[in-house]
């Protein structure tokens, strides 16, 4: 407590100055702690403590969290303590000769909420510092939101106000020597003046806490006589309906920086207009919708401003600054995401073709783009083993926390089921992004190899480092996966990446891009969206590795353009993958699995999907009722229906999968299916039976739920596009006469390029053993259909036309690294035998070292012959 002086006229002083330059200001503001809206502090000011105790008030106190409120009593004994002299006033009042403030209070003022409408830190206060404020205000109207205080007892702020009346009566006797109260009672056995002294001081104390101000010349009455006038002409907790406090300037100000505001937006819009050539259309236009954003952010604060808040008259300029500005942000980033989104109301359809202006992804572009990985790539970080764990775990979070967006990204480009996208393409990303976590440090580990006795003393490793920069250009049938899968690769083999997805599944591209933005570091992963002319400009740079997935034609486009910078490349392809039906097979386990490889496989537009059957002839329809028993089961009776299979990616694919179906030599071959619908994007599951061999059915990849059945004992001898020829059945049977084993079966799929994969189901272990060894493909599945490329430990590649190059787990990493030959030696046992002069003798003994042939070496020695 602050030391007190009492002056002549029964005033005190304290020596740290009012509350305006109280020190605990400044600490408090750095705390961080709740304060009192009128001290700024946390802790009450014992001034103020002291006052309430000497008018007796207790300040009001929440007794729990749920706003309940009660008094604490007052009526505490107070010991008396050695130096304490205690006197009874004539009235009954007992004065402390002590200073009150040395022995300590009965209690401290806490802070509580006034009851009014204000918020936050504005509705707390101290108890003592709210009548203060009040009693210099004249009433208990809160001037901020105009609502009456209701914490703020009304005896109390009269008890206050008598107070001060009865410091100023004191003051007037004690000038004109008039008695008081305790001298005209002093037979009562107190000394008179020792309690006009004390009484003096008390009030004084008072006095100098509620009106500090007015304290030293309060002789005329200004303040006292201002509050007594205003309690007595207006009731208290009354708010008149004409009352008001005046505008505060802060309410001006905020007023004219609207005015402002606008006028700027207004302006600046001007401007983006007429610098639209200079700067581009889509910078200006994003300019104009941000700030049309602000503007109606202006509008509905100014809406609340003067319209719903009206009893708010001022407050801090800042408050409604910051409003402005937030709002301004918030309206803006929507205007300009909601005009990035592709839901465009038919009214702006008309003006978005003279504003959009599309950046055009060109060589210079790429060319920058590379550079600035290349920079990164230089630096080192992407080779370390915390930089490549940090990304795959990005990756495993990114693939945990954004399922459902995957989803329905996979649901809106193919309305893949979702079951069917969590089995075939998010599961498959987790399975392979966990791999790589787990097995990381195994596989950056050097690989030690032998050395030979010509090395010796030495030691040799494989040392796998990265390779640089590389381009992953995915596919649309499963966009997810086929893209993540080689990016995830790629990082663990510790390159810079840059995704290309397929134009095609415009959803998931999207996503892919906003994701790996969020989720992965932008100075070694970017992903570029686009078409064509996106993908010709990345191919014309130089890179250190393009694994590009999808059709053949396009492979050799991406394959002549890796020629010119000799950069290697991984091609993902695709063919006609071929399933034969042995007749000693399950039949209905058989049909399932076929279904799993062929309509569950997002309708047959996969590069490993079942793309024809062989069988035999008597089979046939025992294999074609099977599998229309199994569809209604998977599908239900109407396949076009089903909500389990998945659409044609695009108006263009639907239009020549339908053409394949028309053609003359087909559209009677089919036993089962055919239906189509062009609004939806859908065929029927369709089967063909015995299609001729020149049929476009039979001559490409067909890429849909077209499943063309072949009997052997029907083929004959027909010529290929590729100029493959096939050998009369009726010859490739040395027993028979006609063609009724399942293994001469084996020239009709030769006849073809090798596909990516082929199929078996049988029980002969004798025809597994031929089709293993017999059948070239990129992959291989004995009785069941495409789980292979799920099986952790295999590669996934094709051969010739189906694909050059593998990935998938550890081989992913191997792809995507370069293989370094490393052999350390000291530079002892420094041998003559390679130096020349090259003698006899040395010859003789360095074949003899060569060979390695332990007597050869010891002749050699010794010089025996």
């Amino acid at each position: 407590m602050a030391k007190e002086e009492v002056s002549d006229d029964g005033s005190s002083s304290v020596e740290t100055g009012d509350l305006e330059s109280h020190p605990r200001l400044s600490l408090e503001k750095e705390t961080g702690l709740a304060s009192c809206r009128v001290c700024q502090c946390a802790e009450s000011d014992k001034r103020g403590d002291a006052a309430l105790e000497f008018l007796g008030i207790t300040p009001v106190i929440e007794s729990d969290g749920k706003g309940v409120q009660k008094d604490m009593s007052l009526h505490k004994n107070i010991e008396n303590k050695s130096g304490v002299v205690e006197f009874v006033g004539p009235d009954g009042e007992v004065f402390i000769c002590k200073n009150d403030l040395e022995i300590g209070l009965s209690h401290q003022d806490a802070l509580l909420e006034l009851g009014c409408c204000c918020k936050n830190d504005l509705a707390l206060v101290h108890y003592a510092c709210a009548l203060k404020w009040f009693v210099n205000h004249g009433s208990t109207i809160c001037e901020i939101c105009g609502h009456i205080a209701n914490n703020i007892r009304v005896s109390d702020f009269n008890k206050v106000v008598g107070s001060l009346k009865e410091y100023e009566a004191l003051r007037e006797r004690t000038a004109t020597g008039d008695p008081g109260p305790a001298q005209a009672h002093a037979n009562n056995g107190v000394d008179p003046d020792a309690v006009a002294a004390i009484r003096r001081q008390r009030l004084s104390e008072i006095a100098l806490w509620f009106c500090p101000h007015n304290s030293s010349s309060i002789t005329n009455n200004s303040n006292v006589d201002t509050v007594s006038q205003v309690v007595s002409e207006q009731p208290l907790n009354i708010v008149p309906e004409d009352a008001g406090p005046e505008q505060n300037p802060a309410t001006k100000w905020a007023v004219e920086g609207t005015g402002i505001l606008l006028a700027t937006g207004l302006l600046t819009i001007t401007l983006a207009w007429l610098i639209a050539p200079r700067v581009g259309k889509k910078t200006a236009k994003s300019g104009l919708h941000i700030l049309l954003g602000g503007v109606c952010a202006l509008t509905v604060v100014i809406f609340f401003r003067f319209f719903v808040l009206t009893r708010i008259k001022y407050g801090p300029a800042r408050y409604w600054a910051i409003l402005f500005v937030f709002w301004f942000l918030v309206f803006g980033i929507w205007a300009s995401r909601t005009h990035g989104a592709h839901t465009t109301c038919s009214a702006t359809l008309s003006v978005v073709p003279e504003l959009e202006e599309k950046q055009v992804f060109d060589g210079e572009k790429a060319a920058l783009l590379v550079k600035e990985l290349r920079k990164s790539f230089d630096s080192g970080k992407t080779k370390s083993y915390e930089w490549r764990i940090s990304q795959l775990e990005g990756i495993a979070k990114m693939l945990e926390e954004k399922e459902k967006e995957i989803t329905i990204a996979l649901d809106k480009d193919l309305s893949k089921p979702g079951l069917e996208a969590f089995i075939t393409e998010i599961s498959q990303a987790k399975s392979s992004c966990s791999e790589a976590i787990q097995e990381l440090k195994h596989w950056m580990k050097p690989e030690k190899v032998n050395t030979s006795i010509t090395t010796f003393p030495s030691s040799a490793e494989i040392v796998s480092e990265p390779l640089g920069v590389v381009l992953v250009i995915s596919t649309w049938n499963f966009p997810f996966l086929l893209s993540m899968d080689p990016v995830i690769g790629a990082i663990s083999a510790g390159n810079a990446v840059v995704l290309k997805p397929s134009e095609i599944s415009p959803a998931t591209s999207s996503l892919l891009a906003n994701l790996l933005e969020n989720y992965l570091d932008n100075s070694a992963i970017r992903v570029v969206e686009g078409a064509i002319p996106e993908t010709t400009a990345l191919l014309e740079q130089k890179w250190d590795k393009i694994l590009y997935t999808g059709s053949a034609r396009v492979g050799r486009i991406v394959m002549a353009a890796a020629a010119k910078h000799l950069t290697p490349v991984v091609l993902e392809l695709g063919g006609k993958c071929p399933a034969v039906v042995d007749s000693d097979v399950n039949l209905q386990v058989t049909a399932r699995r076929i279904i799993g490889g062929k309509w569950a496989c997002n309708s047959g537009q996969a590069c490993i999907s079942v793309d024809y059957i062989i069988t035999r002839k008597e089979f046939a329809p025992s294999l074609i009722n099977a599998l229309k028993e199994e569809l209604e089961q998977c599908f239900g009776k109407d396949l076009m229906e089903s909500k389990d299979m998945s659409r044609i990616v695009s108006p263009t694919q639907f239009a020549r999968l339908v053409k394949l179906l028309d053609e003359d030599k087909v559209s009677d071959k089919i036993v089962l299916g055919g239906q189509r619908d062009e609004k939806k994007l859908k065929i029927a599951p369709t089967i063909l039976l015995d299609v001729p061999e020149e049929a476009m059915v039979m001559q490409e990849e067909i890429f849909g739920p077209i499943l063309p059945i072949i009997t052997v004992s029907t083929r004959s001898q027909q010529q290929t596009s590729s100029g493959h020829s096939f050998v009369p059945i009726q010859l490739l049977c040395k027993n028979h006469l006609t063609v009724d084993n399942i293994e001469d079966c084996f020239s009709i799929i030769k006849s073809k390029p090798k596909p990516l994969a082929a199929y078996l189901f049988t029980n002969n272990e004798q025809l597994k053993k031929d089709y293993v060894e017999k059948i070239s493909s990129g992959g291989m599945l004995i009785n069941d259909t495409v789980i292979h490329v799920a099986t952790r430990g295999l590669p996934f590649g094709g051969v010739e036309e189906s694909g050059m190059g593998s990935y998938h787990g550890k081989f992913s990493f191997d792809s995507f690294s370069h293989k370094k030959s490393v052999l350390y030696r000291s530079f002892d046992a420094d041998s003559s035998l390679r130096y020349p002069p090259y003698t006899p003798k040395k010859e003789k003994l360095l074949k003899a070292v060569i060979s390695g042939n332990i007597f050869q070496i010891i002749s050699a020695l010794f010089g025996w012959s």
